[in-house]
């Protein structure tokens, strides 16, 4: 008998007719993904991926084919030990050719928090986040992205530049040029994310990310003014204004790659002001999208809110970026 049919109480003529029939679907399952996955894109035999997944498939095919009855009647003891090697090397090429994904344990989570006035600014409770939020923005079809952000809204951005410069190491999208520009309205608010900033960069190997910071006040150099500029970091530049988004968009526009596509998560008089940049635009090939998520204006911030960062030790933090 076999032990699983003896383990759960099941007839083995059930047994195996329960077997053949998951069989048959995992097959037809697995043709149906081998198409739609060659259509969509070519097989790249430098990753090790697709080779698993080209390994997979040719095993799940020999399966099918020493399935055939008069094979499993006439050679049953070679069938039987065949049968179990094809599915294990299967097994093995299908988990390779899968990324690890665990969906019960999140290694690392980023929170942006800006305190309001009053009581959210004292408090310290647990918190349980659930997500994702909004639909996903599909910016993987153009050549040049750019990413508007004011505020927290830079918590919005930084995942799909993530998302960009895997899939362009990966041969996955057509995205060739990334410009990101973040106003924020503090100089210590680039700390928020210095330490991710930094890993994108890392990432960047190609050079295809650019990074603009444009700070609207509270510089931590009294030698600072309105209108300078500075660069503390070969890939970095912070110019001490408000964008002009306008100029932004025109000058990419001239040495942009491909379709060019503007994605925002700023608040609302930002996101106006570009709207009506890019509909002046629309003869050019150039598409609009929003995220859901909008930051509020810094009017709507506590001003003289307490806060975990130091300046000095932002400043450091900034300048290693």
């Amino acid at each position: 008998m076999n032990l699983i049919a003896s383990g759960c109480g099941v007839r083995l003529d059930s047994y195996a007719l329960m077997h053949r029939w998951l069989g048959r679907v995992a097959i037809v399952e697995a043709l149906v993904h081998t198409v739609a996955a060659a259509v969509s894109h070519p097989l790249n035999f430098k990753r090790a991926s697709d080779i698993a997944a080209l390994t997979a498939c040719i095993t799940i095919a020999v399966i099918l084919l020493s399935s055939i009855g008069y094979i499993r009647r006439h050679f049953y003891e070679i069938f039987s030990k065949a049968h179990l090697v094809l599915v294990a090397l299967a097994l093995a090429a299908i988990y390779v050719h899968t990324p690890s994904k665990n969906p019960f344990t999140v290694p690392k989570v980023y929170l942006l928090v800006a305190a309001g006035s009053g009581f959210t600014g004292e408090p310290e409770l647990e918190a349980l986040v659930e997500g994702p939020y909004g639909r996903e923005l599909d910016l993987e079809s153009y050549g040049t992205v750019l990413l508007f952000a004011t505020g927290i809204g830079i918590a919005g951005q930084l995942p799909y530049v993530t998302q960009l410069l895997e899939g362009y190491h990966d041969c996955k999208v057509k995205t060739r040029r990334i410009a990101l520009f973040w106003e924020l309205d503090s100089e210590l608010h680039a700390a928020w994310v210095a330490d991710m900033m930094k890993e994108l960069l890392r990432r960047d190997t190609k050079r295809i990310l650019d990074i603009r910071l444009f700070i609207l006040g509270n510089f931590l150099s009294n030698q600072t003014h309105l209108g300078d500029n500075a660069r503390p970091g070969e890939r970095i530049d912070m110019t001490y204004k408000p964008m002009d988004a306008e100029d932004l968009i025109e000058s990419e526009m001239e040495c942009r790659k491909g379709r060019t596509v503007v994605s925002l998560c700023t608040n609302d008089e930002r996101s106006n002001e570009i709207r009506e940049i890019v509909r002046c635009l629309l003869d050019k090939d150039i598409h609009l999208k929003e995220l859901e998520f909008r930051p509020p204006p810094a009017s709507e911030y506590k001003k003289d809110r307490k806060g975990p960062f130091n300046a000095d030790r932002s400043k450091r933090t900034i300048e290693k970026v």
